[in-house]
């Protein structure tokens, strides 16, 4: 078998005949999810390259032969990928097998202004996301169903050694608040009852000077656990704020596109957490 060369589908792939599948993964959590309960039984390609936004990711030519090639895609859904609507008897989206309860929505085909950053609470993915997408590769590739089951139940594990260090480093501060330039982090933060104000006054809108008159002023008070900056947004907002209140901020990374494991993404933004609550 040749050795398979895995690349973010812009550049031009290695295709395999080995791989009983060939998966399409939209964002780079999706593609660290999907590579590791695969590991080397199926090819994985990503979508969205590092540093794109993904909300106004539009695919070239030479993206959408890929994904009209691809057995499945994994997308997020919630209409973070519009551009996946031709391709939607073949799309699976994962963030619309969450129960509708837990995203404040009626329902999941009203999901104008749903968050759709799910994949960014560790409890969704070991509960929802990760049965999801194993579900999924049993269907297509029967013959590694056990293959796939052992990864996903390796992987868990992982995920429950997140959830337990967060739990420890974040409950102490339900009922604060965190300042970030974007809600990605939305479900994260939720999970242990710190709430989440977003500097941007909707998606990519820069906020008014009376938006964050009001941040500065809540930033001041002492009831603002810390300011997070995400790399793919305008950063003007939270350095005023932080330079107005002399507090620091630091850089969470939604997408982890250094991260070589979605339990390293994880780990990295409660590295930044911990960094901030011991300033």
């Amino acid at each position: 078998m040749r050795k398979l060369v895995v690349t973010t589908v812009s550049v031009v792939l290695l295709f395999s005949a080995g791989f009983a599948i060939h998966v399409v993964t939209t964002i780079h959590p999706y593609y660290l999810i999907v590579s590791e309960i695969s590991e080397g039984r199926a090819e994985v390609s990503l979508l969205v390259e590092p540093g794109i936004n993904p909300h106004t990711f539009s695919p070239k030519v030479s993206q959408i032969k890929v994904i009209a090639k691809a057995d499945i895609i994994i997308a997020n859904g919630l209409g973070l990928e519009p551009y996946l609507r031709p391709y939607s008897k073949k799309t699976l989206y994962v963030g619309e097998k969450i129960p509708k309860f837990f995203l404040n929505v009626e329902n999941h085909e009203a999901i104008e202004g749903v968050n759709p950053h799910v994949w960014l609470d560790p409890l969704f993915v070991k509960y929802y996301i990760v049965p999801t997408i194993v579900e999924a590769l049993n269907q297509l590739d029967p013959e590694n169903r056990d293959y796939y089951l052992e990864n996903a139940k390796r992987l868990i594990k992982k995920l429950d050694a997140i959830i337990r260090r967060a739990y420890a480093l974040l409950t102490p501060f339900a009922g604060t608040y965190v300042i970030v330039t974007h809600p990605s982090f939305y479900y994260f933060f939720r999970e242990y009852s710190i709430r989440v104000l977003s500097v941007e006054e909707g998606h990519g809108v820069r906020p008014s000077i009376a938006h964050l008159e009001e941040l500065i002023k809540l930033t001041k008070s002492g009831r603002v656990l810390g300011l997070f900056h995400e790399p793919q947004m305008d950063d003007r907002g939270i350095k005023t704020i932080a330079k107005e209140t002399k507090r620091t901020y630091t850089t969470i990374d939604p997408l982890g596109v250094e991260a070589k494991s979605i339990e390293e993404l994880f780990d990295e933004v409660l590295d930044a957490i911990e960094g901030i609550i011991h300033e």
